[in-house]
């Protein structure tokens, strides 16, 4: 028997996004992870909010829902300063966050044992007739076959479906060590092409899973897995990369994913497809309130958060802090 978690997904992405920003500090993680707006600001030197409206859909995008954006205080991180400067590395980070289903001891699955409990998140979407239901997924790949080293793609999903242990975790600081990262090349058919409906798990072991149907198990990441990753990534980018060049290399790369998303809105969403496009146009004309010298850096910016709003994914920037 199946039961959804007690949570929503934005939930659940809530409580994570804070989780990244407010655990890393105490244990010393050599990357920090911040928002596209964040790294803007230091780079440009200038408050976005002295040319844009903060609730305005360009300030949004930019922030997320990292400190800065509206409506989430900023208190608790006074210390956590940009480290961008021309000697800092950029990792471009995206982040798919899913909510599990839960299966009780009397369930069928195939990939399971018989009479083990166990976790799933979906893959396959719900969409209408004649649409890709692994539109996503195909998407989340190719995110990052194209931008290669310049980016981290995981989904990520908590091992409890019951609303009181995810705070529990959240409040004791567990919540990312007890969740699996799981990137996008995991899920792809072994034997055609294609992709898994879904990717399943033991609470006890969220860095492995098994996706589902017909999958062998897999070794994935818990949180710290994640960080390691992560970091070694970093630290493994070569010469550094400016803000400028991280986001126009990344826009580049990203062209052919951006044609396939609105191509794919556009058939399978007609009327979100036309509110999308008068949010683009709406965040394009708040671009040209920047000053003009700046507008280019900020204009590819809004692509890439383009790119994440459209594939319900949360972008963030890896950032090494300055050791000088």
């Amino acid at each position: 028997m199946a039961s959804w978690a007690e949570f929503e997904e934005k939930e659940f992405e809530t409580l994570a996004n804070a989780a990244l920003v407010m655990q890393q500090l105490p244990g010393g993680m050599p990357v920090q992870l911040f928002s596209p707006g964040q790294v803007l600001e230091k780079t440009l030197g200038f408050d976005f909010a002295t040319y844009v409206d903060p609730l305005g859909p360009l300030y949004r995008a930019l922030f997320g829902a990292t400190p800065g954006a509206p409506g989430v205080r900023s208190g608790p991180f006074p210390s956590r300063q940009v480290p961008t400067s021309a000697a800092t590395g950029l990792l471009n980070v995206f982040l798919q966050y899913k909510r599990p289903q839960f299966f009780d001891q009397r369930h069928r699955s195939k990939v399971q044992p018989s009479g083990q409990p166990h976790l799933a998140f979906m893959i396959e979407e719900r969409s209408s007739k004649g649409t890709d239901k692994y539109a996503q997924v195909g998407a989340l790949d190719n995110l990052e076959v194209a931008l290669q080293s310049q980016a981290l793609v995981r989904y990520v999903c908590p091992s409890t479906w019951q609303k009181h242990e995810l705070y529990r975790r959240f409040s004791s600081g567990e919540l990312l060590t007890t969740s699996a990262f799981v990137a996008p090349r995991l899920l792809r058919l072994a034997s055609q092409s294609g992709y898994h409906r879904r990717w399943t798990f033991l609470e006890a072991t969220p860095g492995r899973g098994i996706p589902n149907p017909e999958g062998i198990e897999l070794p994935a990441e818990t949180g710290v897995d994640f960080t390691m990753t992560l970091t070694e990534t970093r630290q493994g980018l070569g010469s550094p990369r400016t803000t400028t060049e991280l986001f126009a290399s990344a826009t580049e790369r990203t062209s052919t994913t951006r044609g396939s998303l609105r191509q794919y809105r556009k058939s399978s969403d007609p009327g979100q497809f036309r509110e999308h496009e008068q949010q683009e146009r709406r965040m394009r004309d708040e671009v040209r309130l920047t000053p003009q010298e700046h507008q280019e850096i900020v204009n590819e910016a809004v692509s890439l958060a383009l790119v994440a709003r459209d594939l319900r994914i949360q972008w963030m920037i890896a950032a090494a802090p300055d050791t000088a």
